[in-house]
């Protein structure tokens, strides 16, 4: 996959075949490799699934771009590397076999694995559990230790350089995922081997770049401890450390701004997760641990509360202000390393030949809810689900399993003073729409605490993102933004309609109303959009994913997309009958047909359905996701059921 965050030149678009003379397909003879399949793709190149003539093995196989492989200074580097990850004999480090020459383009073998980006693992408001980020995470650094002692620096770690394999385990049992460090595409060679980069490049992604990658000065491994602490943030939190409406803005805040501190974000975590998080991404290298394994360590034991000794760690306070000359200085060799570089990396996510993606998801546990539900939220202190017929929620603890089901014993309660409705996760709250009230009770599950936030008339859907959290209120036609610091704080803009249903992205909240109206709001400006979409059909959900708006059209038994970047509509997607609830999860977007009791799951990406529907039965209304797992509640049956996220 692209990463949203790396550029290549304008005229390498479209250059389907990586430099190949003729187009590459299965059959293709590639050196000793005959292709099977293209598995992945990127600015970089295209990967392809192989198989070995002479051993009789699957590999996995990169051939590079034309526009990089025509550059000798790009040649150079390649070949150097090559050498140097394929010298790497670490379990923790993906394999390189090969490289060579084909016609005028050039390609590196590696294993073929099966598995997924520890990207997918977590999203805004749904982070992973923190016993898999710790196992990702302490992988990682063994991974990056060796890479280490060997002389070298990766200086592009980020979760879609992990590559997760899922054992079917538990992240702390026997079984437990395999964790491969994936892409040597920019990786540093040792001292004295020669420095092959362009003059202003900018070698690393803007999410997780170090603040010395960005002042384009030498790095070494710590730049790769830094990077891991931002690795660990967004596994915790869903959220990436710093965020800004440009490149730049990012780059600027690597370099400027505090620490981030992602116990304000996720519920659970504690301060000494702040700290040793701040320690791995202190500004100065020096105030860094000295080896991942050391971070990994410490991190571990901030999680279970076991810190207790001082850390090295960068200051809270803002650092002092640079120069004008020196930061436009900056600022401009920001402007010529985006012109001139040409870095963009693949990562291998997918199964190949689709033989994993298409196989049946089963393992689907079920529990009973006291009450017909209305609505469902998933996060760190559990899976809650509102009541239709009372005044109560529900809370699931996530760890209570048993042959049985997955809930055993009664959930906690937590009662309204009216009926409650819409509900969500996030910012250490919960969050229940009261639409008879017109207001959001907040609920603290550590302390007990309730907040209220008054919002406009019969607040209908939540949307819970790393900033704010939002209201749909239906019959006022508006939609509120309140700030989860200090909930009674509430600002609120008028969309028109019925708002029904709200997601958001990075920049915008995205609003369906009953009659098939999408509006979209600046999140930062609350400026509404003027361009609206009409949608024919009853929208019923909404959901955004791989560039797309997904709305669930419950009277035609499909989903309509929109393009975020132009609001073009395009293709209906037929999915189950009276499709309604919405989740994107662990790269893909998930469906719950009310109509047949099933589950459809989408490749938002390739837009299209995969494998056979989940059998759930009942009336499956409305979906959330955990790390692991997809949670629909049956309105019809008034049970929860969890539906393992592969």
């Amino acid at each position: 996959m692209l990463d949203g965050d790396e550029t290549r030149p304008a005229a390498a678009e479209g250059d389907e075949n990586a430099g190949a003379g003729n187009p590459i397909g299965p059959g293709t003879t590639i050196g000793a490799y005959t292709v099977r399949s293209e598995i992945g793709r990127g600015g970089m190149g295209i990967v392809y699934l192989v198989d070995h003539d002479s051993l009789d093995r699957q590999c996995a196989l990169k051939v590079v771009a034309s526009y990089l492989a025509s550059d000798e200074k790009f040649r150079e580097r390649f070949r150097r590397e090559a050498k140097t990850a394929a010298a790497l004999d670490h379990p923790n480090v993906i394999p390189v076999y090969d490289a060579g020459s084909y016609r005028e383009t050039l390609y590196l073998a590696m294993k073929f694995v099966e598995g997924r980006e520890a990207a997918a693992l977590a999203r805004p408001g749904k982070p992973a559990s923190p016993d898999l980020a710790i196992e990702i995470i302490g992988q990682a650094a063994a991974g990056l230790d060796a890479i280490h002692a060997a002389g070298m620096v990766h200086r592009d770690i980020k979760p879609a350089n992990l590559l997760v394999v899922d054992s079917g385990g538990t992240p702390t049992g026997p079984d437990r995922p395999h964790v491969y460090i994936t892409d040597f595409g920019i990786t540093r060679g040792p001292a004295g081997s020669g420095a092959t980069t362009a003059v202003g490049e900018i070698l690393g992604s803007v999410d997780y770049i170090a603040p010395e990658q960005v002042d384009g000065v030498d790095v070494d491994h710590r730049a790769d401890i830094y990077a891991l602490g931002g690795v660990a943030h967004y596994l915790l939190t869903g959220s990436v450390p710093y965020d800004g409406p440009t490149r730049t803005a990012k780059l600027l805040a690597h370099r400027e701004s505090p620490p981030p501190q992602p116990s304000r974000i996720t519920a659970g975590l504690s301060p000494g997760v702040d700290d040793v998080i701040a320690a791995a991404m202190a500004k100065d290298p020096d105030e860094r641990f000295a080896t991942a394994g050391e971070f990994a360590e410490r991190l571990s034991e901030a999680i279970a509360g076991e810190v207790t000794t001082p850390l090295r760690r960068a200051p809270r306070s803002v650092p002092a202000k640079r120069s004008p000359s020196r930061t436009r200085r900056w600022l401009a060799g920001i402007a010529i390393g985006f012109l001139l570089a040409a870095i963009a990396v693949w990562q291998l996510t997918g199964s190949g030949d689709d033989g994993d993606n298409n196989r049946a998801v089963t393992g689907v546990e079920s529990a009973a809810l006291p009450a017909p539900p209305t609505a469902l939220a998933a996060g760190p202190s559990g899976v809650w689900v509102t009541s239709s017929d009372g005044r109560a929620a529900y809370r699931f603890e996530l760890g209570e399993t048993d042959g049985a089901g997955f809930a055993s014993g009664n959930p906690d309660t937590v009662t309204f003073d009216s009926a409650p409705g819409a509900i969500g996760v996030g910012h250490r709250w919960v969050w229940t729409a009261l639409p008879t009230r017109d207001r959001i009770q907040v609920f603290s599950p550590a302390t007990d605490e309730t907040r209220f936030a008054p919002v406009g008339a019969r607040p209908r859907a939540i949307e819970v993102d790393r900033r704010y959290v939002w209201t749909a209120n239906t019959d006022a036609g508006t939609i509120s933004r309140i700030n989860p610091d200090n909930p009674a704080e509430v600002e609120t803009v008028d969309v028109g309609g019925n708002p029904i249903a709200i997601a958001s992205d990075d920049k915008r909240l995205w609003v369906v109303g009953a009659t098939g109206v999408l509006s979209n709001i600046n999140i930062a400006s609350l400026e509404v959009d003027p361009q609206k979409v009409r949608l024919a059909g009853r929208p019923a959900d909404i959901e955004v994913a791989a560039g797309r708006v997904w709305v669930s059209d419950e009277r035609r038994d499909r989903l309509m997309t929109v393009r975020t970047s132009n609001r073009e509509t395009g293709d209906p997607l037929p999915v189950g009958p009276s499709p309604r609830g919405l989740v994107f999860a662990n790269g893909w977007l998930w469906v719950a047909n009310s109509g047949d009791g099933t589950i459809t799951r989408v490749d938002p990406f390739d837009h299209e359905t995969v494998g056979e529907p989940v059998e759930v039965g009942g009336s499956p209304v409305a979906l959330a996701a955990t790390a692991s797992a997809i949670w629909v509640i049956d309105g019809k049956r008034s049970q929860l059921h969890r539906v393992p996220a592969r």
